[in-house]
């Protein structure tokens, strides 16, 4: 009977060692601006930090290629604050599900120095995978030669700064389809 005790003990510890859950893993750095990659799956979750400006107002996360109906995002204010309860994360600021929500505006005026952005896909034996970019209201946003810039939606009562520099004669191409 011990022993047998022991053998569901060890294999929940390998079973425990070998996920990778946001509340057991150092987060990793996220910039503004950039498209990254992701891939989520249960027990593979993607633990991204993103470090504040001074002026902290609104940052916004637009995640394209998700296939998946259950992968969800949780957002905390602090690292301190982030613990589970029968797998699922508790006490976050925000929490929603990627296909629902492939926009969504987050006010981090109330934040410490970070946002703690976590990635998952709790339900789906499947890997979900996609792309992710965030924008903070606070840094401009760059252009780059030759590479068309487009935004399909824009935070509420934000106005955006563009950054391009060049020492050549330049024509911008500015086109915007209102919805109401």
């Amino acid at each position: 009977m011990n022993s047998l005790i022991e053998l569901i003990l060890i294999s929940l510890l390998i079973q425990f060692s070998l996920s990778d859950l946001c509340v057991d893993t150092q987060f990793d750095e996220l910039e503004s601006n950039i498209h990254q990659e992701f891939q989520v799956s249960p027990g593979y979750e993607i633990c991204l930090e993103y470090p504040l400006t001074e002026t902290k107002s609104k940052i916004s996360l637009m995640f394209f290629g998700s296939n998946s109906h259950s992968s969800e995002v949780v957002i905390y204010k602090s690292l301190s604050d982030i613990s589970m309860k029968n797998d699922n994360y508790q006490d976050f600021e925000e929490r929603f599900l990627i296909h629902e929500n492939p926009f969504r505006e987050i006010d981090v005026k109330e934040y410490e120095d970070y946002a703690f952005i976590i990635i998952r896909n709790p339900k789906d034996d499947d890997t979900d995978q996609g792309t992710l970019i965030l924008y903070d209201s606070e840094i401009p946003i760059p252009l780059l030669n030759g590479q068309p810039l487009n935004m399909k939606r824009f935070m509420d009562d934000i106005s955006y700064e563009f950054v391009y520099t060049s020492k050549n004669n330049l024509t911008f191409v500015y086109s915007s389809k209102v919805k109401s």
